[in-house]
């Protein structure tokens, strides 16, 4: 934790050093994509890792929101080098299954409607060092970037839900199952029928079982980009996870490991 404040104070220190630099300032917006990797690697009785393992991979989709600083600070083989802080803000997610069941016999029937999603709220704070060349001056101008990215875990929230309208002998009720949990805080939410009570079960709060991942993440960012006109950006970018996010990284029976990358591209605009 003391090394993400370091990193975040650092970041920070060179977006008001761009900014008393009268750096540009641009804003702007795009679709993302999130790979998340859970790996579990088996441990035998003779404490030596095995081939028995498993990888789970999910891919969330949505947007992202920025704002970022741009100074140039010196002229190299006819283009110009750059320090492009910034902060950038994503809103991911993913329907895993969605499924419905219709069934109908005389008096009795059943009908539900079962869903689950997974969604990844971010928060990051890259600070690239970027290389623009003119190709026509004042027109079109490409550049390259790259840098280190601290992210922020938000909510990184699973939620299933599953209703139900049962109707028996022409009596209608209707049942609903709900789990949700944030895997980064452990905060959970369960509500079910309890058909021994005949009611609603409603279960909330926080317990480690729940968390999965470490809400801090350091990132390699690479990425290309054009410039229209000195005013409209239009780039893409990869984010490499470095760090084991898993937040339970040895257990009894298994070695455990996760990692998130995440491609974008999007328009800003130079004010």
């Amino acid at each position: 934790m003391k090394k993400s404040i370091i990193f975040l104070a650092a970041a920070i220190v060179s977006v008001a050093f761009a900014a008393n630099a009268s750096a540009q300032i641009s804003v702007g917006a795009g679709y993302a994509n999130e790979t998340v990797i859970d790996k579990s690697i088996a441990k035998f009785e003779d404490g030596e890792s095995g081939k028995a393992w498993s990888k789970d991979r999910h891919q969330l989709n949505g947007f992202y929101i920025e704002a970022a600083y741009n100074w140039d600070f010196a002229s190299v083989a006819g283009g110009s080098l750059a320090l492009q802080p910034g902060v950038r803000y994503y809103c991911l997610s993913s329907l895993t299954s969605n499924s419905r069941t219709n069934i109908k016999e005389d008096k009795n029937s059943l009908k539900s409607v079962s869903k689950s999603r997974i969604s990844d709220h971010l928060i990051d704070v890259p600070v690239n060092v970027k290389y623009s060349y003119d190709f026509i001056p004042g027109t079109l101008k490409g550049y390259a970037f790259a840098g280190p990215v601290l992210s922020f875990g938000i909510a990184a929230k699973y939620s299933d839900i599953e209703k139900s309208k049962v109707t028996v002998d022409g009596e209608t009720k209707n049942y609903s199952d709900i789990s949700k949990y944030n895997a980064y805080t452990g905060k959970y939410f369960n509500e079910y029928y309890d058909e021994y009570e005949d009611k609603v079960v409603t279960d909330k709060g926080q317990d480690d079982k729940y968390k999965s991942y470490n809400m801090f993440d350091l990132k390699l960012a690479l990425g290309l980009g054009i410039t229209v006109a000195e005013k409209v950006d239009v780039k893409c970018g990869y984010n490499i996870g470095l760090l084991n996010r898993a937040f339970n990284k040895n257990s009894d029976d298994a070695k455990h490991a996760a990692h998130s990358n995440i491609l974008y591209f999007g328009v800003a605009y130079n004010f």
